[in-house]
């Protein structure tokens, strides 16, 4: 046995208004309560600063962009490639490097289409032949972002003129 005092449980004790004055939320009351939220805010933010974005670290975002671009414009300038796969693979490469939580999807489309214009080609159709299941024509699109992803191009570039 030890001679050490049992240690005090407070977690039921009441805070005092100094204690509760300005918390957020306000219905905090007890130091167990306050302990719980403390513990949530913590997770929230581990979860936040160490989450993984689906692109790139976003670091490595102005890097990456001002890669994309060089290349793209070298592309353009050597005719690397005809003008839909060069636009095709700006749109994969964009969409990859994800910089933003949401939107990317979008940004890359549009993105993609002012480079199209820019060249003088017609905006793509992503798809548009599918009215009736826009669903199944995100899965389509997803399927051939993934298959750029593992280097095969071609479906990105049909899926693109569809």
């Amino acid at each position: 046995m030890s001679d050490l005092p049992a240690p005090q449980d407070d977690r039921a004790t009441d805070l005092s208004p100094e204690e509760r004055e300005g918390l957020i939320p306000s219905y905090i009351t007890t130091r167990a309560e306050l302990n719980e939220a403390e513990q949530g805010n913590i997770l929230g933010a581990r979860e936040w600063s160490y989450g993984k974005n689906i692109g790139i670290d976003a670091y490595q975002v102005p890097t990456d962009l001002r890669n994309l671009i060089d290349d793209v414009r070298y592309w353009i300038d050597h005719r690397t490639y005809p003008a839909d796969e060069i636009v095709a693979r700006f749109h994969h490469r964009l969409a990859l490097i994800h910089c933003y939580r949401n939107g990317n999807g979008r940004h890359a489309r549009m993105a993609t289409d002012l480079l199209l214009d820019s060249i003088g080609h017609k905006p793509f159709t992503w798809g548009n032949v599918n009215l009736v299941d826009p669903a199944e024509t995100r899965d389509t699109y997803i399927a051939a972002l993934r298959a750029a992803d593992r280097h095969d191009i071609a479906p990105l570039i049909a899926f693109v003129r569809t």
